[in-house]
């Protein structure tokens, strides 16, 4: 598995979006990052997609990352996020941003990739792609 992050284009996020959703083995979530602008907009937003099965004491990350790395309740073997907008998400909150997109990269896919297996009872590695729409010049995600 390679789960990563990856910046695309609004046309890219159509063609991902058509694919995830006509694929039936891939739990497909999308959230709207020009409707966050605070930590508890971006836990909300993420419980809501996720369909996390208890709401979240005090909407932190520390809550919401238990439950980004248990996800039992989601039967598809892969999971897609597409984050609409990302570039207008927290705009006045940079440093919360780039926290979000580390624990992404240094945790939650890692953590989905194979740590998983031996911390988990029942734990099974799962494919786990982020996509990042910007509205304004990004880096090609070779998607077709």
């Amino acid at each position: 598995m390679n789960n990563k992050l990856v910046y695309i284009t609004k046309d890219e996020a159509e063609r991902i979006k058509n694919h995830a959703l006509n694929n039936e083995g891939v739990f497909f979530a999308e959230i709207e990052g020009a409707k966050i602008r605070t930590e508890a907009d971006y836990v909300q937003e993420m419980s809501n997609a996720f369909a996390f099965p208890h709401e979240l004491p005090a909407m932190k990350i520390g809550w919401y990352n238990d439950y980004i790395s248990d996800l039992m309740w989601i039967e598809q073997k892969d999971i897609v996020l597409l984050i609409h907008n990302y570039d207008l998400m927290l705009c006045g909150e940079q440093k919360l941003k780039k926290n979000i997109l580390d624990d992404f990269e240094e945790i939650i896919l890692p953590w989905w990739e194979g740590e998983v297996v031996g911390h988990m009872v029942g734990g099974m590695p799962r494919g786990f792609m982020v996509y990042l729409e910007n509205i304004g010049v990004v880096e090609n995600s070779g998607i077709n």
